[in-house]
């Protein structure tokens, strides 16, 4: 017994160290190109611009210029990893003065807390924070318990198919039905020739994004006809096609799939009119 006890305190104590280590390193993260030089372009008619957040990064820049880049397009990469739905509006509404011929715009399903934050538990209730504030570190802070929660909530995945109920995961899709209107408004607010919406859910083992509240609203939004809105879901599925077990992004495979769909379907819808 001792010694499982002192193989477990060294374990513990093992990852903990190891996770502040990993914190003390910045992470790289790519800033959004300035659109300043793009409203003097003479190209404005025949540029497209990339907005979103981490779900908008990684390969897809790449994939989208060169596509573009040999429609004699000009391609900007406006997506910053971290930015929730009021940073991309900032942006939408920029791009609006100038009405570019294409916005590809990612939008996860968790930037609604951008709209409607205390649906996050760790923002609800904040006069009650001082309370207990050794356990809320614990609770917070430990890597090791915060390591714990994510087993619990993938086996509750696995097995039932839904997030763990009171979970951010099971309160954000939700969110997204409870704040339609306003979804549907900022959608068709954007003031591109031609604008595609690309709906990004987790790719973590076990969800069923097709079998959630918001699946059916987003299919079922009344948008423009100068909109083209994909769910991801519906091209990728599983998750064969995240980054990892703990990383609900997709993976090189799922932006392959993904990206390439987009393009057909852009091409069907806007280029063979």
């Amino acid at each position: 017994m001792k010694n499982i006890f002192i193989t477990f305190l060294s374990f513990v104590l093992t990852f903990e160290l190891l996770s502040i280590l990993s914190l003390s390193f910045p992470n790289k993260i790519i800033k959004p190109k300035t659109i300043e030089t793009s409203f003097n372009s003479d190209l404005n008619t025949k540029s497209v611009y990339l907005v979103g957040d981490s779900f908008a990064g990684h390969g897809y820049p790449k994939i989208f210029k060169e596509y573009f880049n040999a429609k004699s397009m000009n391609f900007y990469d406006l997506s910053e990893a971290g930015t929730e739905l009021d940073t991309h509006r900032i942006i939408l509404d920029s791009l609006n003065q100038i009405k570019p011929e294409l916005i590809i715009y990612f939008y996860n399903i968790a930037d609604i807390v951008a709209i409607d934050e205390p649906i996050l538990n760790h923002q609800k209730n904040k006069q009650t924070e001082n309370k207990g504030s050794f356990l809320n570190y614990l609770r917070k802070k430990n890597h090791t318990i915060f390591l714990i929660k994510q087993l619990f909530h993938h086996v509750f995945l696995a097995t039932t198919g839904k997030p763990t109920p009171g979970s951010n995961s099971y309160n954000i899709p939700k969110e997204n039905v409870n704040h339609k209107e306003e979804l549907q408004k900022i959608f068709n607010s954007i003031k591109s020739k031609e604008l595609i919406i690309v709906v990004n859910s987790s790719f973590l083992y076990g969800n069923n994004p097709k079998n959630w509240v918001h699946y059916d609203m987003f299919n079922k939004m009344k948008l423009n006809n100068n909109i083209l809105l994909l769910q991801t879901v519906d091209i990728v599925d599983g998750p064969q096609f995240s980054i990892s077990w703990r990383n609900g992004h997709p993976n090189d495979k799922a932006i392959d799939l993904i990206s390439k769909k987009i393009i057909k379907d852009y091409s069907e819808k806007f280029l063979m009119k």
